[in-house]
């Protein structure tokens, strides 16, 4: 027993090794293609932007180039805003000088917010950028002069910069990507993508772990092409993968470790049901050794009684040698109990009971039996154990005063239920338990009659159960 709890033990340690090991393996390979994958679509962004931002940067220099071209002849020949405005190339000039704009545009409702710009970004700088108004491409250019400062607006026609926008939206909303921003030197935005209302957390060159109420970051600084590339990825699905494998993990060990429970606990079982059948098998071998010693010298007694039955009268001399034979009978049957194993075959089941009931023919009087069998209903056993079992049973009810018995079959599976039905006196409800133990009666008997009932019926593979309500009724359980 010791040595298959032991075995069952180590079968089950290896196991949860195996899977541990298995799982961790999968979760450090899966963390390891998601971070790979977080880097791959970096490079792969910062490539196409590089692209893009140099079609557009040769794009916007001959743009700029026309502009100033048309700003410097404008100024000598209209002097005026308003005639120097253009749809195909300006939208949009003011002139500033100490605090004082003049200007003009096709856009005048976002006059505020294009001023209100230039004075945080672009007030005494030569510079020029992109920005997005109600949803227009623009591009704001500022020109330094001697005493003033030109101011212009030139909207995108081919925006090639928001084009590229659109895409990088379009690739956030099938992707883990939080954020994507592009900025210059001095580390102002020149393009920025989020999706948490233009959240963009800085934090230095290189990759960093960002915990946020939104769940874990990986984040990337690069710089690279003299610009700034910042981008964001959720780690909750990696965190809900391992969760999951996790979870999966607990689960298998606690439905290992409850059938490595329920196993222990069958091997147990098994290891008391073996113990108490060594027991009784034991037992059964010092009853038949004792048995034996008792049959041989009650069969040596019987032979002097049958030799001096002779001399009788003929009517004692019948009755005495019935009573040799039934004495005779019981005691072969009994011998059977001794030989292993026993001896089976298809016994008729009317022919065995009524060969009982006859058997016990003078100790019947005022009981009514009724047999209700088949002719040709059979079962599967030794016809002399049987028959010990079914005169111990009919005896029972005799012996507990009965007037009446009923004997019926009926089938449950492979088996046949015999039954046996009385009105005789009860058990006593504490006796019940005791009732089929060895050398126990509530008669003044020996109390080994349902004992080897028991004990024939389990040898056929059989059960033996009592109970009583209004009648009592023992059930035989054997094959067909």
């Amino acid at each position: 027993m010791k040595k298959n709890i032991i075995l069952i033990f180590s079968i089950f340690l290896i196991f949860f090794f195996f899977l541990y090991s298995t799982i961790f393996i999968v979760q450090n390979s899966f963390e390891n293609l998601y971070i790979k994958k977080f880097q791959t679509n970096f490079s792969l962004f910062s490539y196409l932007i590089k692209e893009y931002m140099e079609n557009y940067e040769n794009f916007k220099k001959i743009k700029l180039e026309r502009i100033k071209e048309k700003i410097t002849y404008g100024i000598k020949k209209y002097k005026e805003p308003e005639k120097m405005l253009d749809e195909s190339l300006i939208n949009g000039i003011w002139f500033i000088k100490n605090d004082k704009i003049k200007g003009a545009s096709f856009y005048p409702e976002y006059e505020d917010e294009i001023l209100s710009f230039y004075k945080l970004n672009l007030q005494g700088k030569n510079v020029n950028t992109l920005i997005k108004i109600g949803e227009i491409p623009f591009l704001i250019y500022n020109l330094p002069l001697d005493t003033i400062e030109i101011l212009i607006l030139s909207q995108e026609r081919e925006g090639l910069f928001f084009e590229m926008e659109e895409i990088l939206n379009t690739i956030f909303s099938f992707s883990e990507i939080l954020y994507f921003s592009i900025l210059d030197d001095k580390g102002i935005p020149l393009l920025l993508i989020s999706l948490y209302e233009d959240f963009l957390p800085l934090k230095g060159e290189g990759i960093h772990i960002l915990k946020t109420p939104a769940g874990e970051i990986y984040h990337i600084e690069k710089k690279e092409f003299k610009k700034i590339f910042v981008m964001g990825y959720s780690l909750e699905p990696l965190k809900n993968f391992k969760l999951r494998t996790t979870l999966f993990l607990i689960f298998l060990i606690l439905f290992f470790g409850i059938l490595e429970i329920f196993i222990f606990y069958s091997i147990l079982k098994f290891e008391k049901f073996k113990l108490k059948k060594e027991k009784e098998i034991e037992f059964l071998k010092e009853l038949s050794a004792i048995s034996t010693g008792f049959i041989h010298e009650i069969k040596n007694s019987l032979n002097t009684f049958s030799l001096l039955s002779k001399n009788m009268e003929e009517k004692d001399k019948e009755i005495f040698q019935e009573e040799i034979t039934r004495i005779k009978k019981i005691i072969n049957s009994l011998n059977l109990l001794t030989k292993y194993p026993i001896e089976k075959q298809k016994i008729n089941l009317k022919e065995i009971v009524e060969e009982s009931i006859n058997f016990l023919k003078n100790e019947i009087e005022d009981v009514k039996i009724v047999v209700n069998l088949k002719e040709k209903e059979t079962i599967c056993g030794n016809k002399d154990l049987l028959f010990v079992v079914f005169t111990n049973i009919i005896k029972n009810s005799l012996e507990a005063d009965a007037k009446m018995l009923k004997i019926w079959s009926q089938k449950r599976g492979n088996y046949k239920i015999i039954n046996f039905m009385d009105n005789g006196i009860r058990v006593p409800e504490d006796k019940i338990k005791k009732l089929f133990t060895p050398f126990f009666s509530t008669k003044k008997s020996m109390g080994l009659g349902l004992y080897l009932v028991k004990k024939i019926v389990e040898i056929h593979d059989g059960i033996v159960e009592f109970s009583q309500r209004k009648d009592k009724i023992f059930k035989v359980y054997l094959k067909e």
